[in-house]
């Protein structure tokens, strides 16, 4: 049936042939069942694998696939199906991964209006390990929007949890707007799930304090059997969750540069700014992994590592902020005292109003 479409010259949607032999954007079995549907209600507009949306179902298969991807990658790296090793490394396997993953969201039919994704945080907790609800988010920025992917884990066996969502607070953060959700029909004992809820930016570039609470049909169910009894309707109910915060980092992309100083004196100081700091850490190591947490930018020059018995430490960031601003930042830390570390902040970029808020991020 695929090769029906492949057909003629260009191939798919005029596709160079050479080029299908990339890794597809999306899961075999999406780009079939658009296939098909294409081919049962054909129209003037080519066939496009950029039209191509994914479900809910087809997402977590790709992600099991993805996951045995990554561990058969780890594997080699560690020789075991070689004699020679090979340069794979389990983080940076799990990181292509969830990139992979992360890009397939915008395929799904609720978000195909985001476009490209700009940048993904790393995962954070909403709920202690080992309560009621296990709850984490990741929050994936777009040009316009911010798309929130909450992993869900139901430990009661006997509940089942249907219609679940996460309920965001706004009011205190007015530059975002709900836009669109996703539930999660059903959460089971022991098999975790997904929903999302997608904002948009409205103004400027919001950060703050989110209160959040998961909401959800719960419905009693017979460990024994499983699942719940024939005719339980169930009752809504609520799970308060901890805070979610929007910060700058969240709008940075890593990106480091190979020359740092050509790039530092090429920009200029037309657009720079200096914050100095007082951090309460015991030591350089700590203040410094804070500090740039704070900015999400990358290390250049090999210079995340500061010495062990050291008072003072330079590290040298880059990357790119939301929009396509390059921004760099020089940090300069000193030990003040046994729990206090100094530090000079230089930020440049090409906009002034860019190089002031990544600046006042470490303050926030």
């Amino acid at each position: 049936m695929l090769q029906s479409l492949a057909r003629g010259e260009g191939g798919i949607g005029g596709l160079d042939p050479k080029k299908m032999l990339l890794p597809l954007a999306v899961p075999l079995d999406a780009l079939e069942a658009s296939a098909k549907a294409y081919l049962q209600n054909p129209s003037d507009e080519a066939f496009s694998i950029a039209n191509v949306t994914v479900d809910p179902e087809m997402l977590k298969k790709s992600r099991k696939a993805a996951e045995a991807s990554a561990a058969a990658a780890t594997t080699l790296a560690g020789g075991a199906l070689s004699s020679e090793p090979v340069s794979v490394s389990k983080p940076a396997a799990a990181a292509k991964s969830s990139d992979a993953e992360a890009d397939l969201l915008s395929k799904l039919p609720q978000f195909v209006h985001v476009g490209a994704r700009f940048a993904s945080s790393k995962k954070v907790a909403l709920s202690e390990t080992g309560t009621e609800y296990e709850v984490s988010c990741i929050k994936h920025v777009y040009a316009n929007h911010l798309l929130l992917q909450f992993s869900l884990n139901n430990t009661l066996e006997d509940q089942l949890l249907e219609e679940v969502t996460v309920s965001l607070d706004l009011a205190a953060t007015p530059g975002l707007a709900i836009d669109s959700e996703l539930k999660c029909s059903a959460l089971p004992f022991g098999s975790p799930g997904d929903c999302f809820v997608c904002l948009r930016r409205v103004e400027g570039v919001p950060v703050g304090s989110l209160p959040a609470s998961l909401k959800f049909i719960v419905k009693d169910v017979d460990p024994s059997k499983g699942e719940p009894e024939e005719g339980e309707t169930g009752y809504d109910d609520e799970y308060n969750l901890e805070e979610l915060e929007i910060v700058a980092a969240d709008f940075v992309k890593k990106v480091a540069v190979s020359d740092f100083k050509e790039a530092w004196s090429t920009i200029g100081a037309d657009c720079e700014v200096i914050e100095t700091f007082s951090l309460s850490y015991p030591s350089l190591k700590q203040a410094m992994d804070a500090v740039i947490d704070y900015l999400g930018l990358m290390p250049c020059d090999n210079s995340a590592n500061p010495p062990e018995s050291g008072a003072k430490h330079r590290v040298l960031l880059s990357g790119i902020f939301l929009g396509g601003v390059q921004v760099f930042a020089i940090v300069n830390l000193r030990v003040d005292s046994p729990k206090a570390v100094g530090m000079q902040l230089i930020v440049r970029s090409t906009d002034m109003g860019v190089s002031q808020f990544v600046a006042s991020s470490v303050a926030s």
